[in-house]
């Protein structure tokens, strides 16, 4: 039953996006602050899922998801002028390097194992000029329900803090490396900010 219910929730956007804000809250914030990004900046968002963060992101922005459901949700949402949403394995990116300023990969990297990871970063570095932000879920317990939240995700690879920079920090040169707390307080969040060299 629990898979099934999970499996509802993540197969609908529009459900999908009222479990986030009422589980976590809206924490946008804590992102733009950390990628403060320009109307001149390309941005790319990697594994952009519904499109939510796109309405935050100044600039021209980007968005690839393997999900046709949820690039469909996005475009219809979102989509605009300088928001444009695209069908795509992010193991497999077409666009040509240097293309963006900033990429970013919101809520992805628990759902990759080390190997699937590496294959998007590198393919993420390649594509980026300046910068590359990654923010994820941890294993860090913030209240009595994180566990079983944790245990109802259908990320199987929640990472610490740590874990995360050390798998990170094999492909990219880390700046910076942060925990944050979203609204709720249910589920610890974790920045690792890279160079791209």
């Amino acid at each position: 039953m629990i898979d099934s219910l999970v499996k509802f929730v993540t197969s609908n956007p529009l459900v999908y996006n009222l479990c986030q804000i009422v589980l976590e809250g809206d924490y946008h914030d804590t992102i733009i602050g950390a990628v403060d990004p320009q109307q001149r900046e390309k941005i790319l968002d990697v594994g952009c899922g519904t499109g939510y963060f796109s309405q935050f992101l100044a600039g021209s922005y980007t968005g690839i998801d393997p999900d046709e459901t949820y690039i469909a949700h996005a475009r219809k949402k979102f989509g605009k002028e300088n928001r444009s949403f695209e069908v795509m394995d992010a193991q497999k990116i077409t666009f040509p390097e240097k293309y963006f300023d900033k990429s970013v990969l919101i809520n992805l990297i628990h759902h990759l194992d080390e190997t699937e990871l590496a294959k998007i970063l590198s393919q993420v570095k390649r594509v980026t000029k300046k910068e590359i932000y990654i923010f994820d879920m941890s294993t860090e317990k913030d209240s009595i329900l994180t566990p079983l939240l944790l245990s109802l995700d259908n990320g199987k690879y929640i990472r610490s803090l740590g874990k995360q920079v050390e798998i990170v920090g094999k492909i990219l040169p880390i700046k910076n490396y942060f925990t944050f707390h979203t609204p709720r307080h249910l589920l610890a969040h974790t920045a690792i900010i890279c160079y791209v060299s």
